[in-house]
């Protein structure tokens, strides 16, 4: 058995080693400190009294981790897709199942008395401030953030006077075409704001922005920064050194750090323990489904 595999076994016991000069120093909850596990210890003590020193080494020598390096003259430049990221352009193509399908948030708004031209307004200061507003997917499948973008203009239809049954039908028209759409990545932008105006008083939003962009808690933020642009035009947003490309970069330097890769053979020596993926009962053969739609359901 590797050593790697013998602390694997013995970590998942809660059973802990460390090492005190030349001896190899044992602490384990009652019952689980087998003749195995002992016979185990005993056999490989030299092997892991070494291994448990280097790790510790490793673990006090602050010099191996990588370094998150601001740089700015090259914030332009591509760079590769996070994981997350990769997973959502492959799965927006057809060559898996359920694919096809973008992973984005779209949402309606009501809104009264809106000044649509300051929301618009509001949304180029933001585009303007947050750079990850302004990237595409290049054909190689990596990311650029690009330097300057042409004004964004909220598309707006106006409906005031229209009849009720137009008024539905139109506002149904665009719900059909934003909400299951899959913008093309290598065009900018991966956001799509429409608006509909239903009288003097009220009017719907409409906004649809690429998961590639953004995450859940970015969103939430995005949203606190519009409507802070919106009724204060003035103000200002706070400054970040750090470009989301200098955190990739950092993030897959991290990936050759001897820390993560020690992790990554933990993982990997559990995986033959770890239970299998749910079987989930299916309505349909998902290779079937070529433009999957998602509902939202609830029950109380």
């Amino acid at each position: 058995m590797k050593l790697t595999e013998i602390l694997s076994q013995i970590s998942s016991q809660n059973i802990k080693l460390w090492t005190e000069g030349d001896e190899l120093k044992i602490s384990a909850p009652k019952g689980t400190l087998t003749k195995e596990i002992r016979d185990l210890l005993s056999q490989n003590k030299l092997e892991l009294v070494s291994l448990l020193r280097q790790k510790s080494s490793n673990i006090t020598a602050t010099s191996s981790w990588p370094t998150l390096i601001p740089a700015p003259e090259e914030r332009y430049q591509p760079f590769p897709l996070n994981a997350i990221q990769q997973a959502y352009w492959i799965g927006r193509n057809g060559f898996f199942n359920l694919g096809n399908i973008a992973t984005h948030v779209y949402i309606e708004l009501d809104c009264e008395n809106l000044n649509l031209e300051r929301v618009n307004q509001a949304w180029r200061q933001l585009i303007e401030h947050n750079e990850m507003m302004r990237m595409v997917v290049l054909a190689d499948g990596n990311q650029q953030i690009l330097e300057q973008v042409p004004p964004y203009e909220i598309e707006v239809l106006d409906l005031s006077g229209e009849s009720p049954q137009t008024i539905a039908s139109e506002l149904e028209n665009i719900r059909n075409q934003m909400s299951h759409q899959v913008l093309p990545t290598n065009q900018w932008p991966l956001f799509d704001l429409r608006a509909a105006r239903l009288n003097e008083q009220w009017c719907r939003l409409y906004i649809d922005i690429d998961m590639l962009i953004l995450d859940g808690l970015s969103f939430y933020m995005l949203f606190e920064q519009w409507a802070q642009l919106y009724k204060e035009p003035e103000s200002e947003l706070p400054a970040t050194e750090i470009s989301f490309r200098d955190y990739v970069l950092a993030e897959l330097a991290l990936k050759d750090s001897p820390q993560y890769l020690r992790s990554q053979q933990y993982w990997f020596n559990r995986l033959d323990r770890l239970p299998p993926a749910p079987e989930i009962p299916q309505a349909k053969i998902t290779s079937a489904i070529t433009e999957p739609m998602f509902n939202s359901h609830k029950a109380q």
